[in-house]
């Protein structure tokens, strides 16, 4: 069996936090926030009706998530990672927000790895920082 690597062929990743879930989707350059969402409900087999991603915040933030439009093109800003959350929409038109169990993906830098960038992004969010004061 030959094992092949999504990212070298799509390298721009979405990282969609779901409850206690965390969803990789590898899409292409130019693809919708539209791709995003159809991809993300199929993997997570939800109906794509009552599925939304939003922009990510901070569990702490006071703001409100924006959702993305379907027609929207997934803008990378300068990088290949972008997060989002995703908000399952009720029978009557509310939207419940999926909040995040796991910690929040702290900013700092990436550091070259065999593993792919997105999921290094990732792991970095569990590690502790160390302390190296003495």
């Amino acid at each position: 069996m030959r094992e092949s690597n999504i990212h070298m062929s799509y390298p721009n990743t979405v990282i969609v936090q779901h409850r206690n879930q965390t969803v990789f989707l590898a899409l292409p350059e130019g693809a919708s926030w539209r791709d995003a969402r159809h991809t993300f409900a199929s993997l997570m087999n939800l109906d794509v009706n009552r599925t939304l991603l939003v922009s990510f915040r901070h569990p702490n933030s006071r703001e409100e998530p924006v959702p993305y439009a379907d027609g929207e093109t997934v803008d990378w800003n300068g990088g290949s990672c972008v997060r989002a959350l995703s908000v399952e929409v009720s029978a009557d038109g509310k939207q419940v927000l999926q909040e995040p169990i796991l910690p929040p993906n702290e900013s700092r830098g990436a550091v070259p790895s065999a593993i792919p960038l997105p999921l290094a992004m990732n792991l970095d969010a569990w590690n502790p920082i160390p302390n190296t004061e003495g």
